[in-house]
């Protein structure tokens, strides 16, 4: 991991901000000393116009002095007042500049002018400074000559005329001073001025470079990655990225080739499950992608069985070398209570039992578990199908050779896919399931063809005994006879009607007329048992749907016959129609007082043969839930004690332009 430090942009990035900040604060730091000692100098060039200035004044008060020279003892006192004391000024303030000159050329950090620091002056400067202390030491002691050794008298005319004779040499050092400080200071100004131009240009250069390391080594990277995943998300699942010398963008760009390669896998997966009819193309559908996606050994599928009890084995593949072989299935029940496939199924959760042999041997009661050790398997996860209420819960179990393989990676993996195997798996047992309904079907409907025939020479027979002379007790068996072969006439032609092809001829019509005239037509019906059929005010919005007539008046015979067995004698049958033009939807309800249909039975009275009465054939709600759903509608069926049973049909509207057939 330190070896490839050096190539991750936290690394290269941190290095080349530091290099900047590095390369600025640099230039800062001397350019800020540089600005200080500058200021330093300065106050030297301060310190040495005071001295030229104090020198001026020694000047002109010699000058002045000897042009007014004292006259009178009185005139003297003035004198002595004034300029004596402006002359011991002058030369107090040389005493205290040169002080400040040490030897080496320092400025003292404790001096009274409040340098910070030691200051180097440079040899010249150091030499012009030498040159002007030796200038006023040799004036100093020969004005103090002149002036001679008693304070309170002294010679006042002598020193201005010494003054005026000697000043050009001690003016002339203190300019040569100031000519070199000067010089000096342009020199570091202009140090100064080409050091921040060299500074600045390094640092522009350095950023320069990079930005330019930037562009080639991140930028453009990163921009042919989006472009490449702009494909991928055009659907070009598959497609692997370029892996940038970097370390992050080559993680980044390895963990998107892996979500490539997986995304182009599920597809294949999703694709192969769709084709998928038989539980044996499916596994061989996931034998064939899931290798590719985590270590595989063993693959098998099982399903709970209709009791509970036990879990089937339907289908195993052991993956070798040379491809995927079906497993010869020694035993193909196991015990599933209390198994770790059912604490799979009822938490709903992937089960990891990683190694196989501890386990299987402190449980003898996990039969499948147990199984695949003595197969030589060693890992296995439990994956749960839900696959839907029409079909059973199962279990996808995988396995390898090896233990401890499968990582927390894999088991992330499997959880996410476990809804889309669920998916796949259940819609492969729908059509199994609808695949043998629809032979049963066409066996069942074969069936009712070839009953017909033998059924109609059994009705003929019936018909020439009803014309004979019978006695009482074969006439009561004739009777019944006939009963019960009218009612597997009655059987047969709803099992055909309910197992041949619907065509429909849907015409505009308007619901609420339809339902009138069919009440008013089949009315006696409802006299018969002195029942009355009662139909609410039709609604303000016309219900106009699109309806095959004669299928919908078998629909409505069915509900009106139902309606009419399961009331009392003398009761009212509601109908009623609603419409909700906001949703599109028109309500037909068809409600009777009888007795509430059983709990257990209502979930299911539309499946077919399923029927409350003994003499009903179990078919006549499971067609007319058909028609219904063919014409886009639904049925639904409520029932209790307190408001009998209420059977309502949704039927889709149609736009009011829509015109009629007449």
């Amino acid at each position: 991991m330190k070896s490839r430090f050096h190539r991750t942009l936290k690394f290269q990035l941190l290095g080349a901000i530091l290099s900047i900040a590095l390369l600025t604060g640099l230039n800062s730091w001397y350019t800020t000393h540089l600005v200080d000692h500058q200021a330093r100098l300065g106050m030297v060039m301060q310190l040495a116009d005071r001295m030229q200035l104090a020198a001026q004044w020694l000047t002109i008060q010699g000058m002045a002095y000897q042009e007014n020279p004292a006259r009178d003892y009185a005139t003297y006192q003035r004198d002595l007042k004034l300029y004596y004391n402006d002359l011991l000024s002058h030369i107090q303030v040389f005493d205290q500049v040169l002080s400040q000159f040490m030897e080496g050329g320092y400025f003292s950090s404790d001096s009274d002018f409040g340098m910070p620091g030691r200051l180097r002056l440079g040899a010249e400067v150091r030499r012009a400074i030498e040159g002007v202390r030796a200038r006023w030491k040799r004036f100093r002691d020969e004005l103090d000559e002149r002036i001679g050794p008693d304070p309170s008298m002294p010679r006042l005319e002598w020193a201005a005329g010494y003054i005026i004779a000697h000043h050009q040499q001690l003016d002339d050092a203190i300019a040569r001073l100031i000519e070199v400080l000067r010089e000096r200071s342009s020199a570091q100004s202009a140090a100064l001025r080409d050091l921040n131009r060299a500074l600045v240009a390094a640092v522009l250069i350095l950023t320069a470079l990079i930005v330019l390391w930037l562009y080639r080594t991140v930028i453009r990277p990163i921009s042919r990655t989006a472009s490449e995943m702009r494909r991928i998300a055009q659907g070009d699942f598959g497609k692997q990225l370029s892996l940038p010398p970097q370390l992050e963008p080559r993680e980044l760009a390895e963990g998107f080739n892996t979500l490539s390669t997986r995304l182009d896998t599920l597809f294949r997966i999703i694709g192969q499950l769709q084709q998928g009819d038989t539980l044996e193309e499916v596994l061989n559908a996931l034998a064939g992608e899931l290798p590719s996606l985590l270590p595989l050994d063993w693959l098998g599928i099982l399903f709970v069985t209709a009791d509970g009890t036990t879990i089937k084995l339907e289908h195993a593949l052991c993956l070798e070398a040379d491809g995927p072989r079906p497993e010869a299935l020694t035993r193909s029940h196991f015990r599933y209570r209390e198994t770790l496939l059912w604490r799979a199924l009822r938490d709903d959760r992937l089960i990891h039992v990683s190694p196989i042999d501890p386990v299987a041997g402190r449980h003898p009661e996990y039969e499948f578990l147990n199984h695949l050790r003595e197969l030589g398997l060693h890992d296995a996860i439990f994956v749960p199908l839900h696959t839907g209420a029409a079909t059973p819960a199962g279990v996808l179990a995988i396995a390898s050779r090896r233990p401890r393989v499968y990582t927390e990676e894999h088991l992330r993996l499997l959880h996410n896919l476990r809804v889309l195997l669920s998916h796949g798996v259940g819609k492969t047992l729908k059509l199994v399931q609808q695949a043998h309904l629809a032979s049963v079907g066409r066996f069942a409907s074969g069936i009712a063809h070839e009953l017909r025939n033998p059924l109609a020479t059994v009705r003929l027979a019936l018909d020439y005994l009803d014309q004979q002379d019978l006695a009482p007790q074969a006439r009561r068996r004739l009777n019944l006879a006939s009963a019960e072969t009218n009612r597997i006439s009655r059987l047969l032609e709803d099992i055909l009607l309910y197992a041949k092809p619907l065509h429909l001829d849907l015409k505009p019509l308007r619901l609420e007329s339809f339902v009138a005239a069919f009440l008013r037509s089949h009315a006696a019906l409802a006299r018969d048992k002195q029942q009355h059929c009662e139909l609410a005010p039709p609604p303000r919005d016309a219900a106009l749907i699109a309806g095959d007539s004669d299928r919908l008046t078998q629909v409505l015979l069915n509900l009106h016959l139902n309606a009419i067995q399961a009331a009392p004698v003398g009761a009212t049958i509601h109908w009623r129609l609603d419409c909700d033009t906001a949703r599109g939807i028109v309500t037909l309800q068809v409600t009777n007082p009888g007795e509430p249909i059983p709990v257990e039975l209502l979930g299911r009275i539309a499946q077919p043969f399923v029927t409350t009465r003994a003499e009903g054939t179990g078919l006549g709600l499971s067609i007319v839930k058909r028609l219904v759903e063919a014409h886009g509608g639904e049925l639904r069926i409520q029932s209790d004690a307190d408001h009998g049973t209420r059977v309502s049909l949704r039927l889709p509207l149609l736009p009011e332009d829509t015109p009629e057939t007449q």
